[in-house]
C-alpha cells in the first residue's frame, strides 16, 4: 500500500514542475471529437493506440503565427506490461512505452517516442503522460530543431466511454475507447528550421482561408 502512495506521490512531485518549467510547443484536438483511442488488454500486455484526424496548433512563441491549425493525421502506439493498481482513488498504470507522429500526408509535423509514461484514471476521466530529465522522450518534425532541449514532457487528456476498472483478470484496466487532447513541452524550446516554416505558415493561411469561406456560407 506504501509504495502505490509513494507513487501518486511521485508522479505529481516530478511531473508538474517540470511542466511549469518546459515551454510549451504544441497541442492537438480531434477534429470529430469522437472517442478515437482504444485501450486493449492481450493477457500478458496492454496497448493504447489511435488513428484519427486532428487539428495541430504550434504555440506562437515557437513558431510566428503558429495558432493556425494544421489539420494532420494523428498515430499513437503505447503498450505496458505493468499492472494497474489503486491509490488515492485514482488507478494508476505504470510503464508505457510506444510513438506517435501527427503527419500531413508525408509531412512530419509532430512526431516522437516515450518509454515511460503513466495513465492515471477515476471514473470517465484520464491523464497520460511522462516528464524525464534526462529524456527519455524524443521528439521530431521537419519544422523544428530539438537537439538543445533537455526537458521533455507530454500529456494526453482523456474523456473515456465508460468508466475505468480492472479487467476479469485483475491485471490492466479496461476503458474500451477515450476521445483525447494531446499537449507537448520541452525546456529550452526548439529552435525553428526557417525554410520548412515558411511551407507550413501558407499551409495554414490557406486552411484559415478555407475555414472563414465554409462559416461564410454557412
Amino acid at each position: 500500500m506504501f509504495r502505490h502512495l509513494l507513487t501518486a506521490v511521485v508522479l505529481v512531485a516530478l511531473f508538474l514542475p517540470a511542466m511549469a518549467l518546459a515551454d510549451q510547443i504544441t497541442q492537438f484536438s480531434e477534429v470529430s471529437g469522437e472517442p478515437a483511442f482504444t485501450i486493449t488488454d492481450n493477457v500478458t500486455f496492454e496497448t493504447l493506440t489511435a488513428s484519427t484526424s486532428v487539428y495541430l496548433t504550434f504555440d506562437e512563441n515557437v513558431i510566428p503565427f503558429g495558432r493556425t491549425p494544421q489539420t494532420a493525421t494523428l498515430t499513437w502506439s503505447g503498450t505496458t506490461s505493468s499492472y494497474a493498481h489503486l491509490a488515492f482513488g485514482q488507478w494508476i498504470e505504470e510503464g508505457f512505452s510506444g510513438w506517435f507522429s501527427i503527419m500531413a500526408g508525408t509531412d512530419n509535423l509532430f512526431s516522437g517516442t516515450f518509454s515511460n509514461a503513466t495513465l492515471v484514471a477515476s471514473g470517465q476521466t484520464a491523464n497520460f503522460s511522462e516528464t524525464d530529465t534526462p529524456p527519455v522522450i524524443t521528439y521530431t518534425s521537419n519544422y523544428l530543431n530539438f537537439s538543445n532541449a533537455n526537458v521533455f514532457a507530454l500529456a494526453l487528456s482523456m474523456t473515456l466511454s465508460s468508466s475505468v476498472s480492472q479487467d476479469t483478470n485483475f491485471r490492466f484496466l479496461n476503458f474500451n475507447h477515450a476521445a483525447a487532447t494531446g499537449t507537448f513541452w520541452t525546456d529550452p524550446p526548439p529552435t525553428i528550421v526557417p525554410e520548412p516554416v515558411t511551407l507550413l505558415l501558407s499551409g495554414g493561411a490557406l486552411l484559415g482561408l478555407g475555414l472563414l469561406r465554409r462559416k461564410r456560407k454557412s
